[in-house]
């Protein structure tokens, strides 16, 4: 796929509303294709046309009374109505009732008013609504989304980019006549992104499987031999060349996005936020979690001035764009008992409620209040990087100050809120009053609640052993 959107709409609206619309979504790294800007003079318009919608995730129809009143549009949705999504924006609530009794059809549609009261909730809306198509998309067509992931490589300048893109363009030409002899292909790109992720190009083929199971959680390293091991015997129990390419494309998919995620995201340091990365994160809030349980971005801000141990982010490298974070905050016990009742919200949750890490010798109960990664990189390495983070905050913190925490609660209003708090391995105690779950693992003297990453990652097993080795010193200072 070449485009998230294609934009269907009135030549005669171009100044009015298309040229501000279309620099509006690539404000939100959209990728539009309007006429003016994708087809050169002497070009096939119908032609270039066609080709579009079959390269687009979503089409977009402007309809105005210029629009109504004009052949072409309905034309172009008419090749597509079946087969794409299709998202009806208004400009005018007018525009709405002309609609009603021209083309009632195009309301049977979830549309987007942009009035002035609605413009930037409404672009908000139209970029989740693609996000949320491009994701069900690809989680169906993985082979779509190589392709997809082949153009927005396109001049890249960097070298190792380069070579993936130069070989995933290779696969995709010999998939499309000889899924076997794609095969070979397939293993480059996967032995080129071991190679990458390990950072040492000198580490033999045959002993990349062994150097990552040193590196890598299993569900990582499952990708790898797949495509490294097992796809050739995986490939003769199919019956036949779709679900053949489907069985490639899904771990490679899976291998490309560990790829980008470990190249180009990074954590935030300690103590770096600004208000303008919680406003970011407030943005990201919208697009996963229940609005009527989200802390505004200054409220959160005033958490994080109060003590800034309490947020931790993971951004892009290139553009320092926030794409999810965790906020984690040492609450009195009062609060605990309060969000164990099952009817407190986070927005009421002030800096009363949240003690700072300036007491020696102390136990603390911390409330996992947030996790929240963008849809854009949900499955890629972002919740481990988090996880990495705050057990290297967390040891700082019992190394400099004796600091212990005795438990983690989190509150859990989403499916995917669900499987992160299990994915870091806590439990369910409760179901409460607010249709949410809350979660919690208890940090005994024998450790037995650490699940999951916990027992995992590198930091996370090096903060469990320092507990383990220091909790009876840090009781006895205590009691003494």
């Amino acid at each position: 796929m070449r485009y998230d959107v294609f934009i269907c709409h009135a030549w005669e609206d171009k100044e009015k509303y298309i040229d501000k619309f279309v620099f509006d979504l690539k404000t939100k790294e959209l990728k539009p294709f309007v006429d003016r800007e994708n087809i050169l003079k002497g070009e096939n318009v119908q032609k270039k046309i066609e080709e579009a919608l079959k390269e687009s995730i979503v089409v977009i129809i402007v309809l105005t009374e210029n629009c109504l009143n004009k052949q072409w549009p309905f034309f172009e949705i008419g090749q597509v109505i079946s087969s794409l999504p299709i998202i009806p924006v208004f400009f005018s609530k007018k525009t709405i009732d002309i609609t009603a009794k021209k083309m009632n059809l195009l309301l049977q549609y979830d549309y987007v008013l942009l009035d002035r009261s609605n413009y930037e909730k409404g672009i908000q809306e139209i970029k989740k609504s693609i996000s949320k198509q491009k994701y069900d998309m690809f989680l169906k067509h993985p082979e779509k989304k190589l392709r997809y992931t082949s153009f927005k490589l396109e001049n890249n300048e960097n070298v190792s980019i380069n070579r993936i893109n130069r070989l995933l363009k290779s696969y995709l030409f010999e998939v499309g006549n000889n899924v076997h002899t794609a095969i070979p292909i397939a293993q480059k790109i996967a032995e080129h992104i071991a190679h990458k992720i390990l950072k040492n190009d000198t580490i033999p083929n045959s002993k990349l499987l062994d150097e990552l199971n040193e590196n890598l959680e299993q569900n990582e390293i499952e990708y790898f031999e797949h495509i490294l091991k097992n796809i050739g015997k995986e490939l003769k129990l199919l019956p036949n060349d779709y679900l053949k390419r489907e069985a490639i494309a899904t771990p490679l998919c899976k291998l490309l996005d560990l790829y980008f995620a470990q190249d180009t995201l990074e954590t935030v340091p300690h103590g770096s936020l600004k208000y303008d990365d919680f406003v970011a994160m407030y943005e990201i809030d919208k697009l996963v979690l229940r609005e009527d349980l989200i802390a505004s971005a200054e409220v959160a801000h005033n958490w994080y001035k109060h003590n800034n141990y309490t947020t931790v982010a993971v951004r892009t490298r290139l553009n320092k764009k926030i794409v999810g974070y965790f906020t984690l905050l040492p609450i009195t016990d009062e609060l605990v008992a309060e969000i164990k009742s099952g009817n407190f919200k986070d927005n009421d949750l002030t800096i009363k409620h949240i003690r700072q890490y300036d007491e020696f010798d102390n136990i603390y109960k911390v409330y996992l209040a947030c996790i929240a990664i963008h849809p854009e990189y949900q499955g890629t390495r972002a919740v481990f990087m988090l996880c990495e983070t705050v057990a290297q905050m967390m040891l700082k913190l019992a190394e400099k100050n004796m600091v212990y925490v005795e438990e983690i609660i989190a509150e859990a209003s989403t499916p995917r809120g669900e499987k992160y708090c299990k994915q870091v391995g806590m439990t369910k105690i409760l179901d409460t009053n607010l249709n949410t779950k809350i979660y919690s693992m208890n940090i005994k003297p024998n450790f037995d609640e650490f699940r999951g990453i916990m027992l995992i990652r590198k930091k996370c097993k090096e903060l469990i052993n320092y507990y383990r080795a220091k909790y009876g010193e840090l009781v006895g200072r205590i009691e003494t």
